[in-house]
């Protein structure tokens, strides 16, 4: 992990653009190079078994999580994929509504369950009437089903 941009024509050299730049070797020597732009890094995660990783970033707009699947050489936008299980269920709950659709909800990475499946993920959200929601739930990255959602007081 790097605060530079890496430069991919060369992959030796830093440029002088900030960054955040990430060079992953895997163990069958296959080399990954991804650089974001714009953000701020907050941390990356392996897997138990060193399968894949997730990564967060923050950005202007908020928060941003990628899970990053080596042997398939991918990676996918985790936000979306949380909201997809989270957004049916709990602002449904409050009866939330508005022209939008669904509130602007919030995600932090917090761990890796053993089976490297399985994450244990922080949500929060306002409703439409400012009141803040927050709590937990395990996500499966394999089956995308949102299980165990916690709702704090």
């Amino acid at each position: 992990m790097y605060r530079k941009a890496f430069d991919h024509t060369s992959f030796s050299d830093f440029s002088l653009e900030d960054a955040t730049s990430l060079r992953v070797t895997g163990s069958d020597g296959a080399k990954t190079y991804i650089t974001y732009g714009g953000c701020e890094y907050r941390g990356l995660w392996w897997a138990p078994d060193s399968s894949k990783y997730v990564i967060a970033l923050q950005y202007d707009g908020g928060p941003y999580l990628a899970l990053s699947w080596l042997e398939a050489h991918r990676e996918s936008n985790l936000n979306a994929y949380l909201s997809m299980g989270v957004e049916m269920t709990e602002p449904r709950k409050y009866g939330y509504v508005n022209e939008t659709g669904f509130p602007e909800i919030e995600y932090q990475f917090l761990q890796w369950g053993l089976d490297s499946v399985s994450m244990l993920i922080y949500y929060s959200f306002r409703d439409s009437e400012a009141t803040l929601h927050d709590g937990y739930f395990w996500y499966n990255c394999e089956s995308g089903e949102v299980d165990a959602i916690l709702e704090l007081n």
